[in-house]
């Protein structure tokens, strides 16, 4: 049996530090985790976490409080703000893997080489049709047809008389 670790534990968690993509590997098979942790929220005297029915009201938030009367509070995540974190503050840059300006450009390409080579099929099927005769390629022998003599066979429903 192995005694390789099926997971990691990490202590005293960073984000500066541990942040960012985990590769995993099982056998054959791989996948990447993205890891996005969160910095502890230090709620205020007379405030508590919001319970389920209560998150709702937040959309972009760290952590959803409420005081003792009821109101909801929102901690917004970074880039976001509102009474529900619902208004983007700043344009966000996620970390993710950016889109390519054009992200059709590899079946344009491949169409348009496609394209590119059946003209060039074309242009050389044509010059190859109307192409003068070769002086320098001659057949070999005659050009005349052969003569091949007829074989006289017994006509099998013919009788002959001996």
């Amino acid at each position: 049996m192995n005694d390789e670790k099926s997971s990691i534990t990490i202590l005293r968690y960073s984000t500066k530090d541990h942040d960012g993509v985990y590769e995993c590997y099982a056998g054959s098979a791989s996948t990447s985790i993205r890891l996005l942790g969160e910095e502890e929220v230090i709620l205020p005297t007379g405030f508590r976490f919001c319970h389920k029915s209560e998150n709702a009201a937040c959309d972009h938030a760290r952590a959803c409080m409420a005081d003792g009367m009821g109101k909801t509070s929102c901690v917004c995540y970074p880039g976001w703000s509102g009474e529900t974190c619902n208004l983007p503050r700043e344009v966000q840059k996620a970390n993710v893997i950016n889109v390519p300006v054009c992200p059709y450009w590899p079946p344009v390409i491949t169409l348009m080489v496609f394209i590119l080579c059946v003209f060039l099929m074309l242009i050389c099927l044509y010059n190859f049709k109307n192409r003068a005769p070769s002086k320098t390629f001659r057949y070999r022998g005659s050009r005349k047809l052969q003569n091949f003599s007829t074989v006289m066979v017994n006509h099998p429903l013919r009788k002959e008389r001996v």
